[in-house]
């Protein structure tokens, strides 16, 4: 009987060498053949493994979110309040004042919404959803201590802030100016606590 022939390859590797080629150049623009020189894999491996380009890029987007965004929103997750606001938005400015920032792959997905498959845009609607969640909960946590009225609408300053968030990749994608970040994002929480 024959034995199976062992995987020459990690997967996660592969999935960390593939967000950087579709965060770099998006969906649409990324041919099989940059795959299989970022990857290392032949065609038929990833294909094997995949399935398809777009299995690639959904099996790299959850990728990105393990390696990327859970770190992100840890603040939010564990100790939800307004100090835990702060932190999250704390981790902005120099990220995305760097000179090499790409924005976000999630929120680039959504600038290719018509040329990606459904389950990645329904895959970052699920994260804004998700951290809408945490910010709402944090506006609640904070509200309870009396640091936020308790007049506001938690679930509307969540979403509010979550557009803060989106806008501010795309806006870190043509500006890389510290203070200005850091303003935005001080008249945002500002927002929230007044």
């Amino acid at each position: 009987m024959a034995m199976a022939r062992a995987k020459e390859y990690e997967r996660e590797e592969v999935l960390d060498r593939a967000v950087s080629v579709f965060w770099a150049k998006g969906f649409e623009a990324t041919s099989m053949s940059d795959l299989v020189k970022a990857t290392g894999l032949n065609t038929f491996s990833m294909y094997r493994e995949f399935g398809s380009k777009e299995g690639l890029f959904e099996a790299a987007m959850e990728s990105y979110y393990r390696s990327w965004l859970r770190a992100m929103v840890d603040p939010l997750v564990a100790a939800p309040g307004l100090s835990a606001i702060r932190a999250f938005f704390g981790k902005f400015p120099d990220m995305v004042a760097s000179r090499d920032f790409m924005g976000c792959l999630f929120m680039n997905t959504l600038a290719e919404k018509n040329v990606v498959g459904k389950k990645a845009v329904d895959r970052v609607a699920e994260f804004c959803d998700e951290l809408s969640g945490l910010l709402e909960h944090s506006i609640l946590a904070a509200q309870k201590a009396g640091e936020i009225p308790r007049d506001k609408d938690a679930k509307a300053l969540s979403r509010f802030l979550l557009c803060v968030v989106e806008g501010l990749v795309l806006h870190g994608r043509v500006c890389n100016d510290k203070a200005e970040i850091r303003n935005i994002l001080a008249t945002a929480v500002e927002t929230v606590e007044g």
